[in-house]
């Protein structure tokens, strides 16, 4: 019987899936050291509407949180105003070598408090799978701080740093489809990384990047230019 072939009245479509593949998808792949990490889902854990922050991280207002067991990240989605669709595209915030049980967040909408397994696999930067988990048994407390500008003005739509210690990254989650020239300097005016994409997110690896200060350059269709300053610790 194919699944085709299954129609239950009481049946309601999915609202969103994860990454499928075609029917081709090599599940039991000889080359992965763990079949069941390798399968094509995120092991969905918990997860939380967004919204009534109003001080809450620009951009998130009405979202869907999801947290993630092999992945060690958490996925947000934007919803329709009825609750009822997903739209846009799915972005990965928050990511660790961890396995994220649960997570909470506070009432102020800026700080999540993610819940890590003792043991398990997860994913590690590189995509492959381990047993090594960073902070296992944790309660991990992320904040998010404002971004810093010095640039007067007004901030583009969806540019947010995130810092991904894991994964030793810096990303740009955006918050609307558009073209966005992305460059980055040291102080000394060399450029370090620089990009031109519509991507839903955008990651520089930040592996080889001495500790010091930069100036990150962010400019969308319309030509607006905005600078940020960025520390490496």
């Amino acid at each position: 019987m194919k699944e085709t072939d299954w129609t239950p009245v009481n049946f309601h479509p999915p609202m969103q899936a994860f990454f499928t593949v075609p029917d081709s998808y090599q599940f039991d792949n000889p080359t992965c050291s763990n079949s069941f990490i390798c399968w094509p889902t995120i092991a969905p854990s918990s997860m939380e509407v967004y919204e009534n922050y109003p001080q809450g991280i620009p951009g998130w207002e009405h979202s869907l949180l999801v947290s993630s067991l092999k992945k060690g990240l958490l996925y947000r989605m934007t919803l329709s105003p009825d609750g009822k669709e997903i739209l846009g595209d799915t972005l990965s915030v928050i990511r660790t070598q961890n396995r994220y049980r649960d997570f909470a967040v506070d009432p102020s909408g800026t700080t999540i408090y993610v819940v890590t397994d003792n043991d398990g696999r997860t994913s590690t930067p590189t995509q492959t799978n381990t047993q090594t988990l960073l902070n296992p048994g944790t309660i991990l407390k992320f904040t998010y701080t404002g971004p810093t500008s010095i640039d007067p003005q007004e901030a583009l739509p969806g540019f947010v740093l995130w810092r991904d210690e894991a994964a030793e990254s810096l990303s740009f989650p955006a918050f609307s489809p558009q073209t966005r020239k992305i460059r980055v300097t040291n102080l000394q005016g060399q450029v370090i990384a620089e990009t031109s994409s519509r991507d839903a997110q955008q990651d520089f690896s930040t592996v080889a990047w001495p500790v010091g200060v930069y100036l990150i350059q962010v400019q969308g269709e319309n030509g607006k230019l905005v600078t940020k300053k960025w520390i490496l610790r």
